[in-house]
C-alpha cells in the first residue's frame, strides 16, 4: 500500500521517557554529591584543643622565613627549660614546664644571618649545654671554601645568649670556634651532641668514613672526649 505507515506516526513510547528521565537524574545526584565533598573539604576546620591558651601555641612563629621546631634541644635550667631548633636563626625558646607554654626568647644569630635559609651552610642540629658558668652551643655548619660538615661551638653566659666563639665575634657574622672537622677517614663529622659520663663530657657524631663511602647510608657514629682548654671544649 501506498499510505502512511502507522508505526511511524507514533510518538515515543513512555518508557523511552522514563529511561532518559533517570539517566538524567542520577547524573545530578552524582554531580552533586561531588560538588558538596569539595566544599565540605575547603570549608571544614578542625579544632585542636590545647592544655593551655591558644594564644600562646607550643612554639609559635620564630620568623616568617623560619623553621619553628625542627630538630630541636632540650636544655633544663634552675630556671626552666629552653629549646634550640634548627633555622638561620637557631631559635630559643623558653617554658616553665616540658609542656609548656613555649615562648620564643631569643635566637643564637642575634640579627638575620649572612647564612641564607635553605642553603646547606646553615647550621644545622644545635645542642647546648651548661658547663660552669657558661653555656656551650653545639652546632654543625656547611663552610662556604669546602663541601664538608664541621662542628662549631660558640658559648655564653646566658642561655639566651648572646654566643660568640673563642675570638669574640657572634654566630651571626661567620664566628664559631671549630671543635671537630674532617680529617684521616673521617669526612663531615655533624649531627652531633653531648653526653656527660662520670664527669666526662663526651662528643658523639655521624660522619662518613673515606676508604668506605661517600653515600650517605654507609654513615658511622664516631666519639671523642672532650677537654676544655681556657675554658672552650678540644675534641681528643
Amino acid at each position: 500500500m501506498d499510505g502512511p505507515n502507522p508505526k511511524e506516526d507514533l510518538p515515543p513510547g513512555p518508557t523511552i521517557y522514563r529511561r532518559f528521565g533517570r539517566r538524567i537524574i542520577k547524573i545530578l545526584i552524582v554531580v552533586s554529591i561531588f560538588y558538596l565533598i569539595i566544599i565540605f573539604l575547603f570549608t571544614y576546620t578542625r579544632t585542636i584543643i590545647h592544655r593551655y591558651p591558644h594564644h600562646h601555641p607550643p612554639f609559635p612563629p620564630t620568623h616568617q622565613t623560619d623553621l619553628k621546631t625542627h630538630d630541636p634541644s632540650i636544655l633544663k635550667t634552675a630556671r626552666g627549660y629552653y629549646s634550640y631548633s634548627v633555622g638561620k636563626h637557631i631559635s630559643i625558646h623558653e617554658a616553665p614546664t616540658l609542656s609548656g607554654p613555649w615562648l620564643k626568647t631569643g635566637t643564637v644569630l642575634a640579627r638575620d644571618s649572612i647564612i641564607a635559609k635553605g642553603d646547606r651552610r646553615a647550621p644545622w642540629a644545635p645542642m647546648t649545654l651548661q658547663v660552669g658558668a657558661m653555656y656551650y652551643c653545639y652546632y654543625a655548619k656547611l663552610p662556604k671554601a669546602g663541601k664538608e660538615y664541621q662542628i662549631r661551638v660558640g658559648r655564653s653566659r646566658s642561655p639566651q645568649g648572646p654566643f660568640v666563639d673563642k675570638q669574640g665575634i657572634d654566630l651571626v657574622e661567620g664566628g664559631g670556634e671549630v671543635v671537630y672537622g674532617s680529617n684521616g677517614d673521617v669526612y663531615a663529622p655533624g649531627g652531633q651532641g653531648v653526653l656527660t659520663d662520670e664527669g666526662e663530657d663526651i662528643l658523639y657524631y655521624h660522619y662518613l668514613n673515606k676508604s668506605v663511602s661517600y653515600d650517605f647510608w654507609e654513615a658511622r657514629l664516631g666519639y671523642n672526649p672532650l677537654i676544655y682548654v681556657d675554658g672552650w671544649p678540644v675534641a681528643q
